[in-house]
């Protein structure tokens, strides 16, 4: 087994090796829009809340290369978590109630983006981003006929790591994938009076489509 990573290992690195020139193309020209299904994983005090993962999620980004390996852009992306509770009885501070809970957590991120690409002449294309901006956050608890709602925008930002991989030699089109930690700068009083939230985090995977012009 050790001798087949090994070996898996070698090729890798000789096939990310290969340039673009001695291929007669370079996937990376003046920039790039990427379409991605998201996946979201919650993460410190919003796992806590709502210790639910989600599959509902997309992103959509454009990039534009200001040297041959930085580029600058922005993106605007999706994600919503969701849990239902049983009926059962819940108390509260102030007494109980008997009902079924729904928690919903819905966020809208927009940011700017820099990114690096590690290996711009080569046929993969590993990278690294920084993202800053804002996200528009909506947080719900149901329980019976009430809904205790918290709508907020917030400063946010994200690290990112990922790899695009061109479809072919000269394609214009590549499969990504990354992986995101996004960070809410958030601070409320449990929405069902139980604690305080500090941060709206989670964490992102995300796979997809780049389109390179």
């Amino acid at each position: 087994m050790k001798k087949i990573i090994i070996i898996a290992i070698t090729l890798f690195t000789f096939a990310s090796g290969t340039t673009y020139s001695q291929m007669g193309g370079q996937f990376l020209q003046n920039g790039l829009f990427s379409f991605s299904w998201q996946m979201g994983f919650a993460t410190g005090d919003l796992k806590t809340w709502l210790p639910e993962n989600s599959f509902r999620g997309g992103d959509f980004e454009y990039t534009k290369l200001v040297t041959h390996n930085l580029a600058v852009g922005a993106h605007v992306g999706w994600q919503g978590f969701y849990k239902k509770y049983p009926r059962a009885t819940y108390e509260f501070p102030s007494g109980a109630i008997t009902t079924t809970i729904f928690k919903t957590y819905y966020t809208i991120p927009m940011h700017g983006i820099v990114t690096y690409y590690f290996m711009p002449d080569k046929f993969v294309q590993p990278f690294a981003s920084f993202l800053i901006g804002v996200n528009y956050n909506e947080r719900d608890l149901q329980f019976g006929q009430f809904i205790v709602e918290d709508q907020s925008w917030n400063f946010s930002f994200a690290p990112e790591v990922g790899m695009i991989v061109p479809f072919g030699e000269l394609s214009q089109w590549g499969f990504n994938v990354r992986a995101r930690y996004l960070y809410n700068v958030y601070s409320r009083d449990g929405i069902n009076g139980r604690g305080e939230m500090n941060g709206l985090a989670y964490l992102n995977v995300m796979t997809g489509l780049s389109f390179s012009f």
